[in-house]
């Protein structure tokens, strides 16, 4: 929100408050991110990196351009946003005005004015590290951390093959039978 209180806004917002958005976002990133963060990456040589993007904005960016639900109701663990049609939804989302992105199928009436905002640092976080693609994920970080660069889970010791432990909460482990 504080990102978003100064760029200012108009009804729709308009060509020059993006991009004095993206000018900052983008500042803020070669400053205070990409020097801390590219030589932790390049240190990960031979590997791939991927851009795994949890929390709010990037599952409402994942509804947005992929639809929210699976057929049984449940929102996907993995769904990945090209750079390109990230892009298109920024463009988009900047060319509505706030009732009319309050009223966008997928997009939460109360973030109808942060998903601005979210989605251009998703974007300028993609174009700064190089990534063509983003993997939203359903679940949290430490979800991801148990991903190897296939996608599937790790094996990991427990009571039973095919399972893997998450963290419902810091001191509580739940079983899940359902990998992705």
């Amino acid at each position: 929100l504080r990102l978003l209180d100064e760029v200012g806004s108009s009804e729709p917002p308009v060509g020059p408050i993006l991009d004095q958005c993206r000018a900052l976002v983008t500042c803020h990133l070669q400053n205070e991110v990409v020097p801390i963060v590219f030589p932790a990456l390049k240190s990960a040589c031979g590997q791939d990196i991927e851009f795994v993007a949890v929390g709010g904005t990037s599952r409402v960016a994942a509804d947005l351009c992929c639809g929210s639900v699976t057929g049984d109701g449940e929102p996907p663990s993995l769904r990945n946003i090209a750079f390109n049609r990230l892009e298109k939804l920024v463009s988009r989302l900047w060319s509505l005005t706030l009732g009319e992105r309050q009223r966008l199928r997928n997009l939460p009436a109360d973030r109808a004015d942060t998903i601005l905002t979210g989605s251009v640092i998703l974007h300028e976080v993609m174009r700064a590290f190089g990534f063509d693609q983003m993997r939203v994920s359903g679940r949290g970080v430490r979800f991801g951390a148990l991903l190897d660069s296939t996608g599937t889970l790790l094996e990991l010791p427990g009571p039973s093959v095919g399972s893997h432990w998450s963290s419902a909460a810091s001191s509580q482990r739940v079983m899940e039978k359902e990998l992705l």
